[in-house]
């Protein structure tokens, strides 16, 4: 077939791939021109998805060379593939048309206007006949079981040909088991068409009816692209400030829908209630003194679980499509990163406050100055939670397993947080540092009880200063009896730290685990 560039060669030479000591390609040779349509065929388990696989680089050949028009197939030039997978990975919550508008903003050049994007949009959309299912939204379980399938399976291939092409260069396309996009192909009824623009656009099919094909094919062949390309040379098509703006669209729109999820927010709404039935308006006096503390280190507890379990539930519904379009090199780790946390924190923070606020004052805890300390350091709480959760989604990728870990971590840090038990063994005593619970107790417990007027004494097992009723206890004795020796701003100091440490570990986790 006739197409605008007739030099793009992929040239793959002795290609041979070993796992686990089973030989899987022994000695593989061919070469895919742009306007040919090249057919990989063999039996189940011959090694096609494999020899894919490799070529879009998503696997290692034991040895062998690749080359593209005569010159090593490199990195960069791999970041141009479009690698469209068999089972349907998709954001759950996005509608067809905000899934190519993303695709669109992020994959074509920053020179190219907006209104060209959405022309381009608006070309494939009409030339696959996807106009109808445009503002349906198709929503995924965790392991990209189709729930409610409101686009056909034909449409669903032609979505993801769609933002393959959204993203394309000059470069050719493969497809097959594991479609990606390098060289044409027709491999168990999946099928690649050249078009006119000098690449080969992947068509997938369940039934390999030729009528169809010809249909589909045929109405590919008028779209342009021509002003749409980026060079070679060019690592990210769009800029930082673009792919940060487009990241934290998505972003939003995806996890406004788990992070005001109904159980979370009847959840929480249940457990504020019987806090407030427990603690309402509890006397400020010096019997009450550990029950006051108890209802400053629960609030602590309950969203420091909830908001490390969100953060690493967060990576389930994403992990496999942020992998997908990193290998397609269609943004930066560090702007999907950014926008990630930036997204989420006004979302996030909106429940947290609305429950910390009616605890607070229905219990009595304290007055208004204290009021913004105290929601202050929570919230500090809930970002360093947050980011031991970003670690833990990144780095077990089972979800069985993560929960484990969140668990694990967290009933630690409890126990060393310096509230069940105050009298660690003296060898141990630097044990509590360790906990990120210990920094916004000591913090809060210190702004509450720190100043309060002495009194005398009550109990002698709690105050060991108690010699007899005449002694005076102070604030110094209340925070010294829970083991609390350091000053409010060491401890938000300390917070900070934290906060900013764990989320550089996450990036490097994200990058090396997810």
């Amino acid at each position: 077939m006739k197409t605008r560039s007739n030099d793009a060669i992929l040239t793959f030479t002795d290609i041979c791939l070993t796992l686990k000591e089973k030989t899987i390609l022994t000695n593989i040779n061919g070469k895919a021109r742009s306007g040919q349509i090249l057919a990989i065929m063999g039996p189940t388990g011959s090694g096609k998805t494999s020899l894919l696989n490799i070529l879009a680089g998503n696997l290692t050949l034991t040895s062998g060379t690749i080359t593209y028009n005569g010159n090593p197939f490199t990195k960069l030039q791999r970041r141009k593939l479009a690698y469209v997978l068999q089972s349907d990975i998709f954001l759950s919550r996005l509608t067809l048309r905000e899934t190519l508008y993303f695709t669109a903003m992020i994959r074509l050049p920053d020179h190219v206007t907006k209104a060209d994007k959405m022309a381009r949009i608006d070309e494939i959309v009409d030339a696959l006949h996807l106009r109808k299912c445009l503002d349906t939204v198709e929503l995924l379980t965790t392991n990209n079981e189709v729930v409610n399938k409101i686009l056909e399976a034909s449409e669903k291939a032609k979505v993801k040909v769609e933002n393959a092409e959204l993203g394309n260069g000059k470069e050719s396309t493969i497809n097959g088991d594991g479609t990606s996009k390098i060289a044409p192909s027709l491999t168990n009824g999946h099928a690649n068409e050249p078009a006119s623009n000098g690449h080969v656009i992947p068509l997938l099919y369940h039934k390999t009816d030729p009528t169809e094909i010809v249909l589909n094919v045929s109405s590919l062949k008028h779209v342009s692209t021509s002003n749409l390309e980026r060079p070679l040379n060019t690592k990210w098509a769009a800029s930082f400030w673009t792919q940060f703006r487009m990241l934290s669209w998505r972003n939003a729109k995806q996890s406004k829908w788990r992070i005001f999820d109904e159980c979370n927010l009847i959840h929480a709404l249940i457990v504020g209630s019987i806090f407030c039935v427990i603690y309402y308006q509890i006397p400020s006096s010096n019997d009450t003194l550990r029950d006051r503390m108890g209802a400053v280190f629960f609030p602590l507890v309950y969203w420091g679980f909830a908001m490390v379990t969100d953060a690493v539930t967060s990576f389930i519904g994403e992990r496999e499509v942020v992998r997908k379009e990193r290998r397609a090199g269609a943004y930066r780790l560090s702007a999907y990163y950014t926008a990630k946390m930036v997204s989420e924190l006004p979302m996030m923070i909106v429940v947290p406050i609305a429950q910390l606020s009616a605890m607070y004052w229905l219990a009595g805890i304290g007055g208004p100055v204290q009021f913004a300390i105290y929601l202050g350091i929570n919230l500090l709480n809930c970002f360093t939670t947050q980011s031991i959760g970003y670690i833990i989604g990144a780095c077990v990728r089972t979800f069985k397993y993560s929960i484990t870990a969140v668990n694990t971590v967290m009933v630690v840090f409890l126990i060393l947080g310096g509230f069940f038990n105050t009298s660690f063994p003296t060898w141990f005593t630097w044990a509590k540092y360790t906990s990120f619970l210990h920094y916004p107790f000591a913090a809060i417990v210190t702004v509450l009880f720190g100043d309060i007027e002495p009194f005398r004494c009550g109990n002698p097992q709690i105050f060991k200063k108690c010699q007899n009723e005449k002694e005076l206890i102070t604030g110094s004795d209340v925070l010294h009896s829970v083991g609390i020796d350091l000053p409010v701003y060491c401890c938000v100091g300390t917070m900070v730290v934290l906060i900013i440490l764990l989320r550089i570990l996450g990036y490097y986790a994200i990058k090396y685990r997810l």
